[in-house]
């Protein structure tokens, strides 16, 4: 499956929010630098869908707020 994903980095806290036809937005507490920001994406989405981190990839938009985010089950 596939999902859009709005992400905003250096947030409070982490969470993840449905807005609806496959889109999400994430509040990460990662700033966007050396990939930590991704590297928290994928664990907080793992978490959130109940799939390992493996099982979750950034398909489109790895240096971008706006991704699409690939979920194999």
């Amino acid at each position: 499956m596939e999902f859009k994903i709005t992400v905003i980095p250096r947030a409070a806290r982490s969470e993840v929010m449905d807005m609806g036809e496959r889109h999400f937005r994430v509040k990460l507490t990662s700033a966007p630098e050396k990939n930590k920001a991704n590297r928290e994406l994928i664990q907080v989405l793992a978490k959130y869908f109940g799939v390992s981190k493996s099982a979750v990839s950034i398909k489109t938009g790895q240096r971008s707020r706006h991704k699409i985010i690939q979920i194999l089950q």
